[in-house]
């Protein structure tokens, strides 16, 4: 009877493989010690990004509230565009305008959306 793949003592390694360890550094091409831990770089990167979308920029002051209702507005219409003749479109965002300006609990979030950080 054959005691399996390879014989009594299996298949073994293939030629010229080592373990875990038989590459060193100088082995692999190219590699370098990272120079900066994972946080650090992370850190750089966010403080550089400029802010992006409506609330970001809101946030940041470059643009006033007004400006990010009517950004959120177009976003929130903007899927009616063919779907709707222009005028019932911009009657759909008069009201979304009048309700976030006028109802105090729409008015409150967008405000708690300016401040929150």
């Amino acid at each position: 009877m054959v005691g399996g793949i390879g014989g009594p003592g299996g298949a073994g390694k293939p030629p010229g493989v080592g373990g875990p360890d038989a590459l060193s550094k100088s082995a692999v091409k190219g590699a370098e010690a990272p120079k900066a831990t994972f946080g650090e770089v992370a850190t750089e990167k966010a403080g550089a990004v400029a802010p992006t979308g409506p609330l970001d920029q809101l946030r940041a002051g470059q643009i006033d509230r007004s400006t990010y209702v009517d950004l959120k507005v177009e976003e929130a219409t903007k899927h009616l565009v063919g779907l709707l003749p222009p005028a019932e479109i911009e009657r759909v965002q008069a009201e979304l305008r009048d309700l976030i300006e006028h109802d105090p609990d729409v008015a409150a979030l967008v405000k708690a959306a300016e401040t929150a950080r």
